[in-house]
């Protein structure tokens, strides 16, 4: 599924073998997203809605990587990991926000916490939704679709 491996690059863009396939049961046909996760089961969790979707996926560990994948590809959204190592989701984001074309870039915080504190801090770093793990497939069809269609 996944070609990547922890060894500090992004991987992809990965696609499902039937990615020629354009119907409704696959809405994000084509539409690039950016995956920054840094555990191995929600990277894959996620990475399968994404490719049944139909999205073409990029997987990066950290914030750090994903400034530099933004910065060499261009993508339709990125979830975003809030708490990672080397750079956090929070700190990433302001970053991206900062670089030619990518302010209005439509990203969305994962994270394990449900606060409003931490709602708010999302909101504060720039991010644009926020997605509460673990989650309904369903939850995050209808948000990306809603963002991206």
């Amino acid at each position: 599924m996944r070609q990547s491996q922890k060894d500090g690059k992004c991987s992809g863009p990965v696609q499902g073998a039937d990615d020629q396939e354009q119907n409704a049961d696959r809405p994000l046909q084509d539409k690039k997203v950016l995956l920054v996760e840094d555990d191995d089961l929600n990277q894959d969790l996620v990475l399968e809605i994404l490719e049944q979707l139909g999205a073409r996926v990029t997987v990066c560990w950290n914030g750090a990587e994903a400034l530099t994948s933004l910065q060499q590809a261009s993508f339709d959204c990125v979830l975003m990991d809030c708490n990672m190592p080397v750079m956090d989701g929070y700190d990433a984001t302001r970053k991206l926000r900062k670089i030619a074309g990518l302010e209005t870039l439509p990203v969305i915080a994962l994270t394990a916490g449900d606060s409003q504190h931490e709602r708010q801090q999302a909101l504060d770093a720039g991010m644009d939704e926020f997605l509460t793990k673990p989650f309904k497939p369903p939850e995050l069809k209808i948000l990306l679709c809603r963002i991206l269609l």
